[in-house]
């Protein structure tokens, strides 16, 4: 079975195993706490929790959380952990431990800081102080 089938099957058996919870996030107003609710149960891994969501970014979050569980489900001899950061299609994901729910990983983004990227950017084009 290639790559790409594994990751098709893997894909299909995490909707039919676990869902995921949109709820309104109680740390960050307006926005949405998405979370994955039956990999510890049904898979023995984490879930995924995603916090901060504005709500037109509800469904990519949602798309998101089961790549990584179907990618976690394929590659069990490479697991996320926390502290790591992971290079996915939507930038570098900083996987930490959840403050609110047990047996659950928090995905943050991994760039809270343009700064140093606008000074880089400076630099290089030649701009001096």
């Amino acid at each position: 079975m290639s790559e790409e089938e594994q990751y098709d099957e893997a894909m299909e058996h995490i909707r039919e195993t676990t869902q995921v919870i949109l709820t309104p996030d109680d740390f960050s107003d307006g926005n949405f706490l998405l979370y994955s609710q039956g990999m510890h149960e049904n898979h023995e891994l984490p879930d995924l929790e995603i916090r901060g969501v504005p709500g037109m970014f509800t469904g990519s979050a949602s798309a998101l959380i089961n790549e990584i569980n179907s990618y976690r489900i394929v590659n069990r001899d490479n697991p996320v952990l926390v502290g790591q950061t992971m290079r996915w299609n939507t930038g570098d994901i900083l996987v930490e431990e959840s403050e609110v729910y047990d047996n659950t990983l928090l995905l943050t983004s991994r760039l809270t800081d343009v700064e140093c990227c606008v000074q880089c950017e400076c630099r290089e084009a030649g701009v001096t102080e």
